[in-house]
């Protein structure tokens, strides 16, 4: 898929990721610059056809979601330092194939995680 493309096709590719992704920020009327100390990213995985998939195939998309917010300055950074959790679902049919990212804000998001699946809140879609 992606790791399959030139170098210079895959740059491209993350440049346009990187400026969708400032755009959402800026329309959303979030925080520009200034960075969330904590938040979990909670990404939900939507498909035309409920043919079965890998899914893991299409974690390229919110690896350049969240490289996004950290030049967004939404996001301090994603290393693995300060890493923020991540929560990926399948969430159904969709009229076209999309990734929905909602992304909590918490000053510790590995307590936040650890109380929502101990809660058994495992999937919000289901």
């Amino acid at each position: 898929m992606y790791n399959n493309k030139p170098k210079h096709v895959r740059a491209q590719i993350k440049k346009q990721w990187d400026a969708l992704v400032q755009e959402l920020v800026e329309e959303q009327g979030l925080p520009w610059g200034t960075p969330w100390p904590g938040a979990v990213l909670v990404y939900t995985l939507h498909f035309r056809h409920k043919r079965r998939r890998d899914t893991e195939n299409y974690l390229v998309v919110p690896k350049f979601i969240t490289d996004g917010l950290v030049r967004s300055g939404l996001l301090q950074d994603d290393n693995w330092q300060v890493a923020y959790p991540l929560v990926f679902f399948a969430g159904g049919k969709s009229p076209e194939d999309s990734v929905e990212l909602t992304a909590y804000y918490h000053p510790r998001p590995h307590d936040y995680v650890a109380e929502y699946l101990l809660e058994g809140l495992v999937n919000p879609h289901g």
